[in-house]
């Protein structure tokens, strides 16, 4: 009901259709990326977890984005993930680690990028090119 209700309002405030239905493919594919990357997490820690066991993990990204008390939610996506992972039949400190890697791996992967990005824009200043 909650997908329906935003996807409706999101019809009504944009008013098109088809950015509002390449927006919902955009979100449903990065939570499946996501759920994807903790459940790889999982069995990275030798966890026997299914792939709907990880899937219910992604929630904790909505819950730790929508606290503004710490950047990025830090700590409170870990929180969720290890109050979560028992009602799934994972043991809490696992929910929390595969979240702390998932957040981990995906800091050192965006890292260089965002380096590799903010020194072209830097380069892009020194010549006056916008």
């Amino acid at each position: 009901m909650g997908i329906i209700g935003c996807f409706a309002l999101s019809m009504h405030l944009l008013d098109d259709h088809i950015i509002t239905a390449q927006l919902f493919a955009c979100k449903a594919g990065l939570v499946l990326v996501d759920a994807f990357r903790l459940y790889l997490c999982l069995l990275a820690l030798n966890v026997p977890a299914e792939f709907g066991q990880a899937s219910v993990l992604t929630v904790s990204g909505f819950v730790g984005s929508s606290f503004s008390i710490v950047p990025a939610g830090l700590g409170i996506r870990e929180g969720v993930s290890a109050l979560l992972g028992p009602l799934v039949g994972l043991t809490a400190a696992a929910a929390f680690l595969a979240s702390a890697a998932n957040r981990i791996i995906g800091l050192i992967v965006s890292a260089p990028i965002a380096g590799l990005l903010a020194w072209k824009a830097g380069d892009r200043a020194k010549i006056g090119a916008v």
